[in-house]
């Protein structure tokens, strides 16, 4: 499977028939797993293991990488670098759930989230915080309740015009 985007997978394991994932330059390989891969933005990859095995590599780096469950595979490929990092399956799948998550999460993190969960456009004036560090749990809540309790924890008024937002710090 060629991906752009994120998805879920639940693959039994089968010697005959592998299944693999391809995203950018990283292939992770699933050995009877289930996992998520996130590709939305091309200057990381996300493959975030729940149970079973995967193998992961890339083209760019000679080795391989095993995950565990819990793990998450973090690839930055402009500079060739992999992390791996300890992952919730909240954080990780929680959005097929209706889950919006946010862990210390950073300014541009969150407005891309929120643009891509709503299919809205943020526009920002004014200056926030460069210490956004915004934790919170949202389940299958609407744009507007999300936006009033981040505004409330971030100090910042918004507008919603349609599928246009307007943040004001």
């Amino acid at each position: 499977v060629a991906l752009i985007g994120e998805g879920y997978f639940e693959v039994k394991r089968d010697t005959l028939r592998a299944f693999k994932v391809v995203s950018g330059n990283l292939e992770t390989e699933a050995l009877g797993t289930s996992f998520n891969v996130n590709f939305f933005n091309p200057k990381q990859v996300l493959v975030s293991l729940l149970s079973g095995k995967v193998k992961i590599q890339t083209k760019a780096l000679e080795e391989s990488y095993i995950l565990e469950p819990g793990q998450q595979l973090q690839y930055i490929p402009t500079e060739k670098e992999i992390k791996i990092l300890k992952v919730t399956s909240e954080t990780a799948i929680g959005w097929k759930d209706g889950l919006l998550s946010f862990k210390n999460a950073g300014f541009s993190e969150v407005i891309k989230s929120l643009e891509r969960w709503y299919g809205v456009t943020i526009q920002v004036s004014g200056n926030p915080s460069k210490n956004w560090k915004l934790s919170g749990r949202y389940e299958n809540q609407n744009l507007d309740l999300v936006l009033d309790r981040m505004s409330f924890v971030e100090n910042f008024n918004y507008e919603i015009n349609r599928k246009n937002i307007h943040l004001k710090f």
